[in-house]
């Protein structure tokens, strides 16, 4: 376009077209998936659609449909805001056409009118502003979803959750209207189609993720209580290893002290120290395996209420079967009472777990300072010798 001489071409909207289409083909990023050049020439086509059809003049539909021509052509320069951008794209081609300059601020005006925010006014801005939205009322609404979708995260450099999109586009669709009787009529009928079908996706996808949160809740309480279990087998263990090393101890220690160290009076005060730790230590140890104390029984109305569980079975043995199954069943039947009798479950294993340790932790404290207090025992008697 030579305009160095002030010499402008003449505007030809087929030109025009094929400009855009040769902008957007070059220099639309490439993440851009909806906003391309297949919408903008559906866009042109709906709103000559919708121009018609209301009986507006051929010139005035023309009007719109270079609006429409340049609508989305700001992506190339940015994604927010974009419509500013697409109306100063415009400006400067058609100034450089003989294109009147009054109707080049009316198309700049035309294009403004197509952001969210903006509610149109004219006949021209409710036109091409439906037309734009013509997509909600069409069979191919799902594949622009998708497009539209993939186009926003990378835009928006965020991780958009299917869920959270479809809900998203759900509110959108409930709220959205046609600004033009004819395109209600147009596109209202199938709008209403694809709101259901996105209404039912949208159930469909809240219940596998609920079903897909309440495994992952489930596997996490199956793991916590095998933790559990398997820290109370490792506490029995040590506590057994300190009955059985005491034990020993004492079997051993009690002869040699009735026959040997009894004659030693120096010996004597180390040696009933040692004893009496190893004794101390065994009562610990034997109380650090103690079972629990459970009465067998249960108030069935405190397990709706979550303050106990019937999977322990210290709650439950002395019970009848039959109001035993009658509880599960009632349990099995309201998914929160049963999260709950997991989780108190998980609790009350935990509290028991607890005081085991910190029994087995007193036992073993108790059993070394004893052997450095018999130790230092041995070696002061020594030298009193």
């Amino acid at each position: 376009m030579n305009t160095s001489l002030n010499i402008k071409e003449p505007f030809s909207f087929k030109k025009s077209k094929e400009y855009v289409k040769r902008l957007l083909h070059k220099s639309l990023p490439d993440h851009i998936n909806f906003h391309d050049w297949s919408h903008t020439n559906e866009v042109i086509k709906e709103a000559e659609k919708i121009g018609d059809k209301i009986g507006l003049s051929k010139e005035e539909v023309k009007e719109i449909k270079l609006a429409a021509l340049f609508h989305e052509t700001g992506f190339i320069k940015t994604d927010e805001g974009h419509e500013d951008a697409s109306a100063e794209i415009a400006k400067e081609y058609l100034e450089g056409t003989d294109y009147p300059e009054a109707k080049i601020s009316k198309i700049t005006l035309l294009i403004k009118a197509t952001k969210d925010e903006v509610i149109p006014q004219t006949i021209q801005e409710k036109i091409l502003k439906d037309a734009s939205f013509a997509y909600l009322g069409k069979k191919k609404f799902d594949k622009k979803l998708r497009n539209l979708l993939i186009e926003k995260r990378q835009t928006e450099n965020e991780k958009l959750v299917e869920i959270d999109w479809n809900q998203t586009n759900l509110e959108f669709l409930n709220s959205h209207i046609f600004h033009t009787k004819v395109a209600r009529k147009l596109y209202g009928e199938r709008k209403e189609k694809n709101l259901l079908k996105l209404r039912d996706r949208v159930k469909k996808l809240e219940i596998e993720n609920s079903i897909s949160e309440n495994k992952a809740a489930r596997m996490i309480f199956k793991t916590a209580l095998r933790n559990h279990i398997d820290l109370t087998s490792i506490a029995d263990k040590k506590a057994n290893i300190m009955l059985t090393i005491t034990a020993l101890i004492l079997s051993l220690g009690i002869p040699l002290f009735s026959t040997y160290l009894i004659d030693k009076n120096n010996l004597l005060i180390p040696g009933i120290i040692f004893l009496a730790t190893c004794g101390v230590t065994m009562i610990l140890a034997t109380l650090a395996t103690r079972p629990v104390h459970t009465d067998g029984k249960t108030d069935l109305d405190k397990i709706f209420s979550g303050k106990t569980n019937l999977f322990f079975f210290g709650n439950f043995y002395k019970l009848k079967l039959s109001d035993y199954q009658s509880a599960i069943d009632n349990i099995l039947s309201d998914r929160k009472t049963l999260d709950r009798s997991i989780m108190n479950d998980l609790f009350y294993l935990g509290q028991a777990l607890g005081e085991k340790f910190r029994m087995l932790r007193i036992c073993y404290t108790v059993f070394a300072g004893g052997l450095i207090i018999t130790f230092i025992a041995f070696i002061i008697a020594h030298f009193l010798k």
